[in-house]
């Protein structure tokens, strides 16, 4: 089971790398869902230096607002193989609440923008290391809460269930922004080949990882239909046979995949 200083630990550094991952694939959205820059007559002009990696860099000033210069930046500055990683306005770092309004950010209500970009096979293999040192250890602990559950000691089990459905839910948050991200450019996240025994020859099977969450989604409303109704029985079993499977089975293809992000970001 992880330690609880550990789990504590583990808990802030895993958090801080699905969450930057996450807005990583935020920002692909916004541009996708942005089309052409167009000028936004309405709101002033601006005059704000931009800064992007440390470095000056000219914008065309039909731009208006925050959403338009990270749609610019992101799609006519950067390289495919970098993305738009953290963005200040006058040194003040954009939150996840702010940058769902960014369209509604007015460029000339700032002097100085800085933006931070990053190569994003260096997140995803980031994200994937840190979820290597965690996953299989929440695995571990949902079998552990389910005994405790069992044998009647429900709050130090909800206690050790809590932890590990925060752990899972960044996992979820990284698993979901790799796929977003990378899966049109990158089939093999969602095939792979096995040579031999009873899966050979042609077999192709889907790295379950990337599977759909609608089975493991339901197993959760089931989860918390009993944690509420205090049914011990079920509360365990869930955690045990329907959830736990799923956690180990992310733990015995991280390393396959981890593998593979690490090739391709040596290789770019």
């Amino acid at each position: 089971m992880l330690a609880k200083s550990y789990r504590i630990s583990a808990h802030a550094a895993f958090r801080a790398v699905a969450v930057d991952f996450a807005g990583v694939a935020f920002r692909a959205r916004l541009v996708d869902n942005a089309g052409a820059v167009k000028p936004k007559n309405t709101a002033r002009p601006y005059a704000a230096k931009v800064m992007l990696d440390e470095r000056g860099i000219e914008t065309p000033t039909a731009l208006r607002t925050v959403q338009d210069l990270l749609v610019h930046v992101q799609t006519k500055v950067l390289p495919r193989d970098r993305v738009l990683q953290h963005i200040l306005l006058d040194g003040r770092r954009l939150s996840e609440e702010d940058e769902a309004e960014a369209h509604s950010l007015h460029l000339a209500d700032y002097a100085k923008i800085e933006l931070k970009s990053r190569r994003v096979l260096e997140l995803a293999v980031e994200g994937l290391n840190s979820a290597r040192e965690v996953i299989p250890a929440v695995a571990g602990d949902l079998v552990t809460a389910a005994g405790i559950i069992r044998a009647g000691r429900l709050e130090d089990g909800l206690l050790i269930l809590h932890d590990c459905m925060a752990m899972i839910d960044w996992y979820l948050d990284l698993v979901t922004a790799i796929e977003s991200t990378f899966l049109d450019e990158r089939p093999w996240l969602k095939q792979r080949s096995y040579a031999n025994g009873a899966d050979s020859d042609d077999t192709v099977r889907a790295f379950k990882t990337f599977a759909p969450k609608d089975d493991l989604g339901e197993k959760l409303q089931q989860l918390d239909v009993a944690r509420q109704a205090q049914n011990l029985t079920a509360l365990a079993d869930i955690v045990e046979y329907d959830i736990a499977p799923v956690v180990a089975v992310w733990a015995d293809e991280l390393p396959a995949i981890l593998a593979q992000m690490k090739a391709e970001s040596a290789e770019a």
